[in-house]
């Protein structure tokens, strides 16, 4: 932390522990205060990294914390980081979970982690940076260009507004209606 002069320093919660507010209390508090006294730029601004829901099918241990079921994680996950935000008053939640959410409503489906709770590794962490590039620039990430090669251009479309969706509307879902079917 003091090798740069960071503008923004991310924080987030383990994702089996993303839904328990309980969980952020005296760990995030502990590392505000860090982040505030070792930070070589004084306006350097804290943002909390919003974790996803895990898949309905997921096997992860820490699925049992929310009955596993993947709406009410990723209900938890935003309630409890709403409150973990005034903890800290974080200058952003990047709303990650919520924009895998609005994702899973195309028809890719619940496709967007690659064991259950990890990202797949080409859309959805394509999903979760347009989120990022939203939030903390302020700039609309509908039809930007860029996109990995190997994401075909609908799958580049549907993580687009997913994010777009996400940081318009950080704490609901989104249903993502023009592509709930896959254009040949």
């Amino acid at each position: 932390m003091k090798s740069e002069s960071w503008d923004y320093i991310s924080l987030q919660q383990v994702s089996h522990h993303s839904g328990m507010y309980e969980t952020f209390v005296e760990p995030l508090t502990a590392l505000y205060h860090y982040v505030k006294e070792n930070a070589t730029n004084l306006h350097v601004k804290l943002v909390l990294h919003q974790t996803w829901a895990y898949a309905v099918s997921s096997t992860h241990a820490g699925f049992a914390n929310y009955q596993n079921n993947q709406q009410f994680m990723y209900e938890s996950i935003v309630n409890a980081y709403k409150k973990a935000r005034k903890l800290v008053n974080a200058y952003h939640i990047i709303p990650a979970g919520t924009a895998i959410q609005n994702a899973r409503t195309s028809f890719i489906g619940d496709r967007f982690t690659r064991d259950g709770f990890h990202l797949e590794e080409t859309y959805a962490r394509y999903t979760v940076a347009c989120t990022w590039f939203e939030q903390i620039f302020g700039v609309s990430v509908l039809g930007n260009s860029y996109k990995p090669t190997t994401l075909s251009d609908e799958y580049k479309e549907i993580a687009q507004h997913a994010a777009h969706f996400a940081v318009k509307r950080p704490g609901k879902v989104t249903l993502l209606k023009h592509y709930q079917k896959e254009k040949r």
